[in-house]
């Protein structure tokens, strides 16, 4: 849901996902002169369990403070942490979020400009701005869509939980507080989706980690009471160990040997006849880290032509093919789709696939994009998606990683000239760095260690992240967005890392959304919440020891805050413009107007000359190893 609001030279564009709501601001010049920043007031009306309606209303939440106002806004009050509120310390940006809401639920706000003295602000009612909003359903009967919290170390659970991971105990009770809170619906959602198969009904799954004792239960569950149910799951000793006696039953438990990765995670609903009715797929891993940590999604398709598209799928893997078979049938169940997709259209793509025409597909997807392009990555960018991403123009291209881009590209992203319409934030830890040391076997080795003399932790609460072991302790969602704002937005989401590995050697499964503005909007909230999120926290930690951790830690005490947001060709700008802006064109008008020889540049023809070498090398290495007896 999407509204626009205007009074007397102040601007107010929202956008709802599901828990969380998007307020973009623009102000003109008299709206600006002597501006100390928007102070959000909300009113909220629940309905109770009991019937009985309860309505609240505050200022909400602020992040920053004014320093000549609170220097400590750590110290405690009669043994109480302090709470500021907008009213008294506004919001010093044009782009914000209220990431306290709740789905399906409506929310009345006023914003106010505000002026003054810093210790007693003023509120301009003549450029009061009123919106009346509504969040999505997490489910409307058609998509269903949970993203979990993904940030568990972080201020919020550094204050409330005393950064003490939750227990074995606590992460195997939906009911629990700290479960609940990483969640975020994620884990509720999966276990109601097993929980609504019926007696003599089917459940289809691939799914690549299966650890987590509550998902595992629930399907053993499902199968006493008379569920059909049947899933492919990678053959390593963890899953195996984890389900134990559990899953018992002639053609239950199928195990997937080939390939290295068979990276799946979904789960097809079918009806007693075997008709599929819908599927569940996303990025979440059955693990706990899964659900309750690294940052993840899963997306329920309420859409029997979707649906029946993976259990071909499944069907094609239950036998355990090689690769051979396993591309052979993906071309047939899932082909190369055209440049355009059909408007309304759900678009499956399955892997392992022969070639690498998808990911130019996704590259020409970017180059398409007349607003925004967003883009998680899990690992790092594919080579062959960068010209695609550096190329210069009036498109912001946003990227959430998992952790600082490599040197090289960092270099790559900045050959040219800095981009300022191309933005990275990645994972990390307020106070804390990555650092790599060589260990006594000559390996490599990356820890996280304090910042030293960290000076923004006299303001800010200490982070701990609880996990300790892994890959992937931030970000592992896996989707690309291109022009979420528009009325014709495309999502590309699933398992897939968008790499060559991920295309040519794994099990995976992608979805391609077209025009969907619903979805679009939960996604664009979402994605947002993680970059800003990061965001934060890089430039924080950027700043520490630089003498300049008060720009971190408090709000302005300047009139002229707002020059930065005004300044043409800046990221803030465009990011401002971007959002009240009407401009003509959608992706798909760039894309119907693309050559049909048209890619990606001189990537594809590199692409092809770089796999013919590799393979040529694989073999000379191949046969050297036959000659001598060995192993290559």
């Amino acid at each position: 849901m999407r509204y626009l609001e205007e009074n007397n030279g102040l601007k107010v564009r929202a956008i709802t996902g599901t828990r969380s709501i998007l307020l973009a601001f623009d102000a003109d010049a008299p709206t600006r002169n002597g501006l100390r920043g928007f102070s959000i007031r909300r009113t909220e009306t629940l309905v109770r369990s009991d019937g009985q309606t309860v309505t609240t209303v505050k200022w909400l939440q602020s992040s920053k403070v004014f320093k000549s106002v609170d220097p400590k806004p750590k110290e405690k009050v009669d043994g109480k942490f302090k709470i500021f509120r907008t009213d008294k310390h506004p919001i010093q940006k044009f782009f914000w979020s209220d990431y306290g809401t709740e789905p399906g639920t409506d929310y009345h706000y006023e914003i106010f400009p505000a002026y003054g003295p810093v210790n007693n602000l003023q509120h301009d009612q003549s450029r009061r701005i009123e919106l009346k909003i509504r969040t999505e359903d997490e489910d409307d009967g058609k998509h269903g869509i949970w993203f979990n919290r993904g940030a568990i170390a972080s201020q919020h659970y550094a204050r409330e939980f005393g950064n003490v991971p939750p227990t074995d105990a606590e992460t195997l009770d939906v009911n629990n507080i700290k479960t609940s809170w990483l969640s975020r619906g994620l884990l509720e959602a999966c276990l109601a989706y097993i929980k609504a198969a019926k007696k003599g009904e089917w459940l289809h799954a691939c799914l690549y980690e299966f650890t987590y004792p509550l998902i595992i239960d629930a399907f053993d569950e499902a199968l006493k009471r008379g569920v059909k149910v049947r899933i492919i799951y990678h053959a390593t000793k963890a899953n195996s160990d984890a389900i134990g006696t559990k899953l018992n039953g002639t053609g239950v438990l199928i195990e997937r040997t080939r390939p290295n990765i068979p990276h799946n995670k979904f789960i097809v609903h079918s009806s007693k006849s075997g008709a599929p009715l819908a599927v569940w797929t996303g990025s979440t891993n059955i693990t706990m880290s899964g659900f309750l940590g690294q940052s993840n999604l899963g997306h329920l398709f309420r859409d029997p032509m979707l649906a029946g598209c993976y259990k071909e799928y499944w069907d094609l893997l239950s036998e355990n093919p090689t690769g051979a078979p396993v591309k052979n049938g993906t071309k047939t169940i899932s082909p190369q789709p055209q440049e355009v997709v059909e408007p309304g259209s759900l678009t499956p793509i399955f892997c392992a696939r022969d070639d690498l025409a998808m990911l130019f597909w996704y590259g020409n997807r970017i180059l398409d994009a007349r607003d925004l392009a967003m883009f998680t990555v899990a690992f790092t960018v594919s080579p062959l998606l960068i010209p695609a991403l550096v190329k210069k123009r009036d498109c912001l291209r946003m990227l959430v990683m998992e952790s600082r881009p490599p040197a090289e590209l960092i270099a790559t992203f900045n050959k040219n000239g800095r981009d300022p319409m191309l933005t990275t934030s990645y994972g990390a830890v307020l106070g804390k760095k990555k650092i790599v040391v060589t260990l006594p076997n000559k390996k490599k080795k990356t820890e996280t260690i304090d910042i030293k003399n960290f000076p923004l932790g006299e303001w800010f609460w200490r982070e701990e992240h609880t996990r300790k072991e892994g890959n992937i302790f931030f970000i592992h969602t896996k989707y690309l967005v291109i022009d979420p704002l528009s009325d014709d937005p495309l999502i590309c989401t699933g398992s897939a890392n968008f790499s060559s590995n991920s295309l040519q050697e794994n099990d995976e499964n992608m979805v391609l959304i077209r025009g969907d503005t619903r979805v679009a909007d939960v996604y664009l909230t979402e994605f947002l919440r993680l970059h800003e999120h990061f965001y934060f926290r890089d430039a924080a930690n950027s700043m520490a020891g630089k003498g300049k951790d008060e720009e971190g830690a408090f709000l302005e005490e300047v009139d002229d805050w707002t020059a930065n947001d005004f300044f043409p060709g800046s990221y803030l700008n465009s990011r401002r413009e971007m959002f009240f802006r009407d401009a003509p064109g959608s992706w798909g008008k760039q894309a119907q107007a693309r050559d049909p020889n048209e890619s990606i540049g001189e990537g594809r023809q590199q692409a092809i000359e770089d796999k013919r070498k590799a393979s040529e090398k694989r073999r000379a290495a191949k046969e050297k190893a036959e000659g001598s007896g060995g192993a290559p």
